[in-house]
């Protein structure tokens, strides 16, 4: 059986069609491992694992929070926001948005005295007003 096509020069080519192609056929026999012989080789090892990593995330969770807690000197100040963006960088944020808020909330409170102490730096000004806006705080925008 041949199938016209139409070649790039404008005349007609005959293709053979390779239809009639005798193909192999493998007799494997039937696998031993029945699915009610593999379910019941449920290993209980994954369950182990989650908990130990869930207990992990928890400390390590429980530690971040910790570190979240800050004085009112403008350097603890600074280095809290510092902390609060790197966790929202690494997409942790979610995890965490009760504690930030609370520490957000703190600073806000105690920003103007931070400020009026000490002269703050560019860093500190933009970072404290980058993170309240993103979190909803009325900042102005001057003094």
């Amino acid at each position: 059986m041949s199938t016209p096509i139409l070649a790039s020069n404008g005349s007609t080519a005959t293709q053979a069609s390779y239809l009639d192609v005798q193909r192999r056929t493998a007799d494997y026999k039937p696998s031993i491992w029945s699915y009610e012989f593999l379910r019941s080789l449920h290993i209980d090892d994954r369950n182990y694992k989650e908990q130990y990593e869930d207990n992990k995330w928890k400390s390590m969770e429980e530690y971040v929070k910790h570190m979240l807690g800050y004085d009112n000197d403008a350097q603890s100040v600074e280095t809290t926001l510092e902390v609060i963006d790197d966790i929202q960088r690494l997409g942790l944020g979610h995890r965490l948005e009760a504690s930030i808020i609370g520490t957000l909330h703190r600073i806000m409170k105690n920003l103007d005295q931070v400020t009026d102490e000490d002269t703050p730096s560019l860093h500190l000004t933009a970072l404290s007003f980058r993170l309240l806006r993103q979190h909803g705080f009325q900042v102005s925008q001057g003094k």
